[in-house]
């Protein structure tokens, strides 16, 4: 029995499994779906988005804690909850995000509530608003003016996810308390430090920093100026430490 709520047509297809790596009963969804449990399943163990963005809800009627299910496979609860600030084992409630097929997303986001203060266009994924120089340790208001984005807790897109999109109140996300957060605990902080948009692709977290390059060999600490192309003596190392005109350096023998 098909139970999944009516919505605008889309190029939108995801496939759910109550076991995990994609084992057990499964069903296929092309729009939203307000409790899996009238599908005759209990849980979600492991999913497949064949097609668009979707989120997911930690509990029936789409709330709870959101995850954002980009394309791709997904074997177990951990592939799409591992991130997150605390682990959920379960997804009762999904649904397309019509606005993440723009090609194009565009958001503002505001030091301080009602779109006031110092504020960002942004069109790029940014992992730490505050190592780009973002003057504040929270975001106080947002205008989506194109597409779906979704802020985080924590910086490396970690941490409570909440999701904005343009058509969705307008766009507008004027305060912390008008964001889609329900059943989430009071304790739980506004969204302060990763902003990326959302879109039907898969989304591929920033690689780590390549390692440093090993040091070389024998280095010595040593003195020199342009005029000194040799290893100083101790009479003229001495010199030259009380000379305006030194830089530091290494000799390799």
């Amino acid at each position: 029995m098909a139970l999944t709520n009516p919505m605008p047509m889309g190029p939108w297809k995801l496939t759910v499994y109550d076991q995990e790596n994609f084992q057990g009963k499964r069903t296929k969804f092309t729009s939203a779906c307000q409790n899996i449990m009238e599908c005759g399943m209990d849980n979600i163990r492991s999913l497949k988005v064949e097609c668009g963005a979707w989120v997911g809800y930690e509990h029936s009627s789409f709330c709870g804690q959101q995850f954002i299910l980009e394309r791709g496979d997904y074997p177990r609860w951990e592939s799409w909850s591992g991130s997150n600030a605390y682990h959920i084992e379960r997804l009762m409630s999904l649904r397309p995000i019509c606005s993440a097929n723009h090609k194009e997303s565009k958001i503002t986001v505001f030091e301080r509530e009602n779109f006031i203060g110092h504020q960002w266009e942004m069109t790029d994924d940014y992992p730490s608003l505050q190592a780009m120089g973002w003057p504040s340790n929270e975001i106080g208001s947002m205008q989506v003016q194109s597409g779906a984005w979704v802020c985080y807790q924590y910086p490396g897109y970690r941490g409570y996810q909440y999701i904005m999109e343009c058509d969705h109140h307008g766009g507008e996300y004027k305060h912390y308390r008008g964001l889609p957060r329900s059943n989430l605990p009071s304790s739980v902080s506004p969204p302060s430090s990763a902003v990326r948009a959302i879109r039907p692709t898969p989304f591929l977290p920033p690689p780590h920093p390549p390692p440093l390059p090993p040091p070389l060999p024998h280095l010595h600490p040593f003195i020199l100026i342009p005029s000194c192309p040799a290893r100083p003596g101790p009479a003229q190392a001495e010199r030259l430490v009380n000379s305006a005109d030194v830089y530091s350096a290494f000799f390799i023998d």
